[in-house]
């Protein structure tokens, strides 16, 4: 209706009629009616337009609660099949289990009868086995005990020039490394008494940079020669009036000559492996609380090696004064040749507190 209203007009308009005003008059009349339907047009489609996105709406809507519906079912199909793979792979290795044991039984069975004749000769074969590593052992410990124990007199002497190098420590560190089962290639003197001093602070000040190594004090008492090895720190208290106690993870006191019939180790358990160091205005005290020296290692009643030792009261201004004494039960039986103290205890020096030759301070 639109498009023929709007012809008529152009031919009304373009014509040289009499009846122009009539034309014009019926062309307002059309525009009237042009606008009240695009009105009603716009009207319906905005309505169409409502109707079409509640609709969309509704389907996504749907959509939306379909793929909910959708997931869930995955997800619950997904646990289904989980649970019976899991009932599955339970099945099967509870199968293998017992096929596995079956086969060990008839394994452990057919090795019973196969060995049962020869289990006599196995045994002795082992046994010889055995019996000549040990002597292996035996042989190569002994040998290096030996060379040790011909040198050991002339190790820790008081004021000797040495070299670390020398055959003499060449011997104690093979004799060391054969039963810490650490190879040992090299020492370095650290500390040496009647070199660096006797006072507290010169061994502090001489040990200070070797934190971290493995340490060997020897010491020598007129013809007795020991020591100690610590696989952990000798540190300085931070506090100089307090004193620190701290746990290493070995603590072995070694005789070399003079107390036993050859070089001994004397392990101690992980209860006696304290070490405690004084600061350098500080002492380490009794169990009585009473100040007694400036080093203490051991403990719990089972070994004692007190340095800068003085009694009623300490520490002594001078390091070599010393007590130690090992417990009986630690006591090399047989092979100890030294003094019996009170309680059944030792010493690897030829008294119980004595007052040092030399002593060194080797870092390993």
């Amino acid at each position: 209706a639109f498009i023929a209203g709007v012809m008529s007009a152009v031919v009304f308009e373009s014509g040289q009629s009499p009846h122009c005003l009539q034309a014009g008059a019926a062309s307002r009349g059309t525009d009237a009616q042009l606008h009240s339907d695009l009105a009603s047009l716009r009207a319906s489609f905005d309505d169409y337009k409502q109707q079409t996105e509640k609709r969309i709406a509704a389907l996504e809507a749907a959509l939306e609660e379909k793929t909910k519906e959708w997931a869930a079912r995955q997800h619950a199909l997904r646990r289904e099949m989980e649970a019976a793979k899991g009932e599955q792979d339970k099945r099967i290795q509870e199968r293998l289990q017992e096929e596995r044991r079956f086969v060990l039984e008839e394994m452990a069975i057919a090795m019973q009868v196969e060995l049962h004749d020869d289990k006599k000769d196995l045994q002795e074969l082992i046994k010889h086995a055995e019996r000549s590593w040990q002597a292996a052992l035996q042989k190569m410990l002994s040998s290096k005990s030996s060379k040790l124990m011909a040198v050991s007199r002339y190790l820790c002497v008081p004021g000797g020039q040495f070299l670390r190098t020398s055959y003499r420590y060449a011997a104690l560190r093979d004799w060391l490394a054969g039963w810490t089962a650490v190879a040992c290639t090299s020492m370095k003197l650290l500390y040496k008494g009647t070199r660096h001093g006797w006072h507290y602070p010169c061994l502090l000040d001489c040990i200070a940079a070797s934190q971290g190594d493995r340490l060997l004090l020897l010491m020598r008492h007129e013809s007795h020669v020991f020591g100690c090895l610590i696989d952990g720190q000798l540190l300085e208290p931070p506090d100089a009036s307090a004193s620190t106690c701290t746990s290493v993870a070995m603590l072995t006191f070694i005789s070399l000559c003079g107390a036993c019939n050859e070089p001994t180790k004397i392990p101690l358990p992980a209860e006696a492996r304290k070490v405690k160091m004084a600061g350098r205005q500080g002492a380490v005290r009794g169990s009585n609380g009473a100040p007694r020296a400036n080093i203490f290692m051991g403990g719990a009643q089972h070994a004692a090696l007190w340095m800068g030792y003085a009694k009623p009261v300490g520490p002594s201004c001078d390091l070599r004064s010393c007590e130690l004494w090992i417990a009986k039960e630690h006591l090399p039986t047989p092979g100890y040749l030294g003094v019996v103290c009170g309680a059944g205890r030792g010493t690897l020096s030829d008294r119980k507190t004595f007052t040092l030759t030399e002593m060194e301070v080797w870092a390993l």
